[in-house]
């Protein structure tokens, strides 16, 4: 059996797309082999986000999770919210992503996004990027 350990870096979470609010929250998750939360971080609602192209964290934010790997194969589930707030009904999306890893090699990086739409109840809608970055290392 070969444990993995998996440094998790969510980089930036940018908007592009409509303006339908700068009320923001935002959340990531990721599941272990149990279905329990391994990392589960939310940012709470704040005023002045949502531009266009601006990083809406102050900095990377890192995790560390450990994974059994047998077989050579592992999967990584995140899901990815946003909510824009709103007096009456917020406007939220939510997205997930599972990554298949290897544990054949003792270390590997990889860098991919997790897009979600948020649909403004009036017309319009935004789409929140979450850029992660991994860092495996895998010891049999």
């Amino acid at each position: 059996m070969t444990t993995c350990t998996i440094t998790v870096t969510l980089q930036s979470i940018t908007h592009s797309g409509d303006d339908i609010g700068d009320d923001w929250s935002y959340g990531l998750t990721e599941k272990g082999p149990g279905g329990a939360p391994e990392i589960d971080w939310s940012v709470p609602e704040e005023s002045d986000r949502g531009q266009p192209g601006v990083n809406q964290l102050g900095g990377p934010i890192t995790w560390t999770i450990y994974r059994e790997c047998n077989g050579g194969l592992f999967d990584l589930s995140f899901e990815a919210h946003a909510t824009e707030h709103d007096p009456f009904l917020d406007d939220k999306g939510h997205n997930p992503k599972t990554m298949t890893l290897s544990c054949l090699t003792d270390r590997s990086r990889d860098e991919f996004d997790i897009e979600v739409p948020v649909h403004e109840q009036l017309g319009g809608t935004n789409r929140v990027k979450f850029h992660i970055k991994l860092d495996v290392r895998c010891v049999p």
